[in-house]
């Protein structure tokens, strides 16, 4: 058998051993590390979705809160319309019976123009009668 030197192996061993145990220590150190980073990613993943969760309750509330302003704000603007239209009518009406008013007391005035007319012809020919039998010519 070949003569092997024990200082020689011993070495070569601890060299293997020891690299073995720094192997170990690395890889513990680096699967603590992921594990971390996965346990961070997952938080943040989390937190994501809890954020989005916060902003879609709040948008709800807010679409509701817009959605009663705005139902609100229609109503007022319909009430408003109807008081104005009332408000017109009555204008309206008003406007009517003074037309109506108007209108009767011309055509009385018509009528007592129409009677003046007939009663100025009259005075015109009984002064024409009464010219013509002078026999002045005036």
């Amino acid at each position: 058998m070949p003569v092997v030197d024990v200082e020689v192996v011993l070495t070569g061993v601890g060299v293997v051993i020891s690299n073995g145990i720094f192997f170990k220590i690395s890889a513990f150190f680096v699967k603590r590390w992921m594990d971390q980073k996965d346990a961070s990613e997952a938080r943040a993943k989390l937190d994501l979705e809890k954020s989005a969760q916060r902003v879609a309750a709040e948008l709800e509330r807010t679409a509701g809160k817009l959605a009663v302003d705005l139902k609100d704000s229609v109503a007022e603007h319909r009430q408003e319309i109807k008081d104005m239209t009332k408000k017109l009518d009555g204008s309206l009406g008003e406007i009517f019976n003074q037309l109506r008013i108007a209108n009767g007391r011309t055509a009385k005035i018509e009528g007592g123009v129409i009677e003046a007319k007939k009663g100025i012809e009259k005075i015109e020919a009984v002064c024409a009668e009464r010219h013509k039998g002078n026999g002045d010519g005036s």
